[in-house]
């Protein structure tokens, strides 16, 4: 039976150091090759001495902002900063200085920031410390703070409690046992580790006596990290797992260790999963659906999708209801919005993300609509801020980004909305696949044959790759920003077949 008594950080990794000093519980898979490979022994040392100096640097009120990579270092100054209560929120590196000033004065903390290094260096820990701290004026100061992805505007920070202490009863939480989760596995977290989900598999891995193995977000550096390491549990996106999809075909016992395969933060194409399922074989990859905010989560497993194709699962925890504008509850196979309660949670959603609407009785919508099956699987139609009322009708930016995406010729695509001289435009941004011949005259007559024709893109804009965040999310400043791409005229070609029109896939978070 596992112990009820929580313990301090520090003595957990104490007690793992002591059971196996020379066992493997952090890599970093390197660009170069080389790797960092870090013993049981040598971490507990490793966060003992970056707390010491974070105890030393840190006064009351301050909180540590860590510009997070997949890094060994990176990994070290965040559990020390668990460790020694300072909190902690590890954000993207590619922060512009002004947008992390704007998501930090959301959350009332200020400068002048202090770097690590001109507060106090890590008494010569070969890892060094990352990050600066900023002040804030508030004494109920969380554990640490992960932010939102952004992908509808400013990303936004979420507190929370907890890892300060290691609790058996919740290490590794039910989300995880769930879906595959074994102590002392061997784990590959190839997606941004200030990203809620890999957070929280960072410091439960770490906890939990497993072997966690950090490596770069993109294709080629994950697909050499499963050739070196063979995995045994990850957590992808739907887009890693296509791109990385060839190199898994071409080397199927790289991938075949894996008893789980999460994949999260948007639709994942039915080609791609189905690949993905006779590789691994259906009960061993898993859909999630949630958001960084908490208010709950749905799971689902490769076989239980395959008998409810497009869907995202059923509650974990978590009660779901699809509401009218009304705020009636809608029948089963009738769109709504989607609200979620977790069960057995201590936390409020209306005060850890007020700018969610939260209903007296404790249900939490994310801004997704959709809706429910007689069986109590959810699936989702788009999210209420791809919303755009046009003259003749209302078009859903998220369902016709799908629509680009289910032809043949586009490798990614994204719709935003764009001001014109009489009214909003849909602009369509699309990554063309290789040897794509004249594809906006190709997808003009695409959407024509699958979308009414307020829903069609009114100007396109071809890239070499689509403008994504760390975490697979559409960069949608960025798509804002672009220019409409004018067609050069050229000798009329067949237009390429069209796919079925997708159906309505989840929208994970």
């Amino acid at each position: 039976m596992r112990s009820s008594v929580p313990v301090p950080l520090l003595d957990r990794l104490e007690t793992l150091a002591g059971e196996a000093p020379d066992r493997t519980a952090l890599t970093e898979d390197t660009a170069e090759g080389t790797g960092v490979r870090i013993t049981a022994a040598e971490l507990v040392a490793e966060v003992r001495r970056a707390a010491d100096a974070l105890a030393r640097a840190a006064d009351p009120g301050s909180v540590l902002c860590v510009p997070a990579g997949n890094t060994a270092a990176t990994a070290v100054t965040l559990l020390a900063a668990l460790a020694v209560g300072l909190p902690v929120f590890p954000h993207s590196a590619r922060f512009a200085p002004e947008l992390l000033d704007e998501v930090l004065r959301g959350e009332g903390l200020t400068g002048p920031a202090t770097g690590l290094s001109d507060a106090h260096p890590a008494d010569g820990a070969p890892l060094g410390l990352r990050g600066t701290l900023v002040r804030s004026d508030r004494t109920d100061l969380p554990a640490y703070y992960l932010a939102t992805s952004g992908s509808t505007g400013t990303p936004r920070m979420i507190p929370f409690r907890g890892y300060r202490s290691y609790d058996a009863r919740a290490v590794p939480e039910l989300t995880f046992r769930s879906c595959g989760w074994r102590s002392r596995q061997r784990q590959l977290i190839a997606l941004p580790i200030y990203h809620i989900g890999n957070f929280a598999a960072l410091v439960q891995g770490v906890l939990d006596g497993n072997e966690v193995v950090l490596a770069g977000t993109g294709a080629e550096r994950v697909a050499r990290a499963f050739e070196r390491h063979r995995p045994e549990w990850t957590i992808l996106t739907p887009g890693l797992m296509e791109r990385i999809l060839p190199f898994a075909r071409s080397r199927p016992e790289a991938v075949r260790g894996l008893r789980a395969l999460v994949h999260t933060a948007m639709p994942c194409p039915p080609a791609v999963k189905w690949a993905w399922m006779d590789l691994l074989g259906a009960e061993r990859v898993f859909e999630m659906y949630g958001g960084t905010e908490g208010v709950g989560v749905t799971l689902l497993r490769g076989d239980q999708w395959a008998a409810h194709p497009g869907s995202v699962g059923r509650g974990l925890l978590t009660e779901i209801r699809v509401l009218d504008d009304e705020r009636r509850p809608q029948p089963a196979g009738e769109v709504g919005q989607v609200f979620l309660r977790r069960r057995g949670s201590g936390r409020t959603p209306s005060a850890a993300a007020p700018w969610l609407e939260t209903l007296p009785n404790g249900f939490t919508s994310l801004g997704d609509l959709g809706w429910v099956d007689q069986d109590g699987y959810l699936y989702l139609f788009d999210r209420s801020a791809n919303r755009l009322v046009r003259e003749n009708g209302t078009a859903w930016l998220g369902r016709i980004g799908l629509t680009l995406r289910a032809h043949r010729d586009v490798a990614d695509a994204e719709c935003v909305p764009v001001p014109g001289p009489t009214g909003t435009r849909i602009r369509a941004v699309v990554a063309a696949r290789p040897g794509a011949r004249r594809p906006v005259e190709t997808l003009r007559a695409h959407c024509a044959a699958h979308l009414a024709p307020h829903e069609q893109p009114d100007e396109y804009v071809l890239v070499p790759k689509l403008p994504r965040t760390e975490a697979d999310k559409p960069d949608r400043r960025a798509l804002l920003a672009l220019a409409p791409t004018a067609e050069v005229p050229a000798v009329p070609v067949p237009v390429a077949p069209a796919a079925d029109s997708p159906a309505a896939d989840g929208c994970s978070s």
